[in-house]
């Protein structure tokens, strides 16, 4: 595996949304306040599937309907200027709560997949790839930021070309942050308490993102691994498993009448 190359360092409202259960995960308390699957075919709202909050695609982002690690996906490029705008909204105190997103991407810019974070001073978050500036990136590697309080720079290559799980963690109660890749815990690092700012939620990668969700808990690895499983694994659904179960019905009918055929 190669090695991530690590760089210096510049100083670089939740809403009254209603929690739901995550379908995927059957594991823990975790509730999901916010899902975004970017399944859409045309326009410039990726419409939340969860927690009523959408955003809004801005320059040259646009969706690729089958290009996502499950579905659709949007395409992005911080570069530019090309990002998805939630608008100023999921900046949480210093209360427990989790951040995935799914990336694809072959650039060494620095890229932030998922920001609510004002430069210039300690506040906010970020999942980031690449060097940021923020005194632990590292290029083709990934870490979490929480107002300072952050995690070292993954061991994985994320942007290799390939779809990649990040996740990170604000953990309260262990005053602790984590970055999980792919199912993996990746690194622990430092904990800060969360310095507020009215930026707004961001999309800003260089490439394709999907199934981005925001948790108010702390994900543990059991939760995570089942996350990454069944996004890489999905479970039909109840009516393409009756098509299928019909299907298979049908054949086994037709199994019978020929082999009990005179």
């Amino acid at each position: 595996m190669r090695e991530c190359r690590k760089y210096g360092s510049v100083r670089g409202a939740l809403g009254n949304q209603r929690s739901y259960r995550d379908p995927f995960m059957g594991i823990g308390d975790a509730s999901l306040i916010a899902h975004w699957r970017f399944d859409e075919t045309g326009g410039n709202t990726a419409y939340a599937s969860v927690g009523g909050i959408d955003g809004l695609l801005t320059g040259t982002s646009i969706f690729d309907p089958v290009g996502g690690i499950l579905g659709g996906a949007v395409q992005v490029d911080t570069t530019v200027g090309s990002r998805v705008d939630m608008g100023n909204n999921f900046m949480f105190g210093s209360v427990d709560f989790s951040v995935q997103a799914w990336i694809k991407t072959t650039s060494t810019a620095g890229m932030m997949p998922v920001i609510k974070h004002q430069g210039g001073s300690f506040n906010g978050y970020f999942l980031a790839v690449n060097n940021v500036g923020d005194g632990v990136s590292a290029t083709n590697c990934a870490h979490f930021y929480v107002s300072d309080g952050k995690t070292g720079a993954s061991s994985t290559i994320v942007n290799d070309g390939n779809w990649h799980q990040l996740v990170g963690v604000y953990d309260v109660n262990n005053s602790e942050t984590r970055l999980y890749v792919d199912g993996k815990l990746e690194v622990t690092g430092g904990f800060n308490n969360m310095v507020p700012n009215s930026q707004p939620f961001l999309i800003a990668s260089v490439g394709y993102v999907d199934e981005v969700r925001i948790w108010n808990h702390a994900l543990i690895l059991s939760e995570v691994q089942a996350l990454y499983e069944q996004t890489n694994n999905p479970v039909p659904e109840p009516a393409t498993m009756l098509l299928l179960g019909s299907g298979l019905i049908g054949l086994a009918g037709y199994g019978r009448k020929k082999f009990f055929k005179k």
